[in-house]
């Protein structure tokens, strides 16, 4: 691991990349959907998809993803304090990558997928997420799960040793 440039590496857009990242966004949502009718709560795989491909993308790409999940999530005028904070978590992981966790990749996307999702629940309600300590930490669990996914798929797609 090289710590001498703790920025992280100019990362190139190809439209391949581009659109394999729209079609991950999209199949997201979607799954975010269904889990949540399927399971009660819904997981935060939205959140775990856009960190993943934080690793990826430059930041216009992820600027225009972060803009997208958050129509899909939200598409009321006003955003609330969850999505504020969703988008906020994204820019500050994708600028901070290598400089807070200079981790191998898969393992910093984990850690930035149970931090970030422990924000999303503690930070708005403090009292709610310590009553259903087993749902944050489910929700953590599968959050790092679709993220490991979407890390390992580009990974492979791209060869790109992160």
């Amino acid at each position: 691991m090289n710590f001498s440039n703790p920025l992280p590496a100019v990362r190139e857009n190809h439209p391949q990349k581009f659109l394999l990242s729209l079609a991950v966004v999209i199949f997201s949502f979607l799954l975010w959907l269904r889990l949540g009718s399927a399971l009660g709560w819904q997981p935060d795989v939205m959140l775990a998809t856009l960190i993943a491909l934080a690793f990826f993308l430059n930041l216009w790409a992820l600027l225009f993803f972060v803009a997208l999940s958050a129509f899909l999530l939200n598409w009321q005028p006003m955003p609330g304090l969850e999505l504020i904070l969703f988008a906020a978590l994204l820019f500050f992981i994708f600028f901070f990558l290598n400089i807070i966790f200079p981790l191998e990749g898969w393992l910093s996307t984990i850690v930035y997928i149970m931090l970030s999702v422990g924000v999303l629940y503690f930070v708005p309600h403090v009292a709610l997420a310590l009553e259903n300590y087993v749902t944050v930490l489910q929700d953590a669990g599968a959050s790092a799960v679709m993220g490991l996914i979407v890390f390992s798929v580009f990974s492979y797609c791209y060869q790109e040793n992160i």
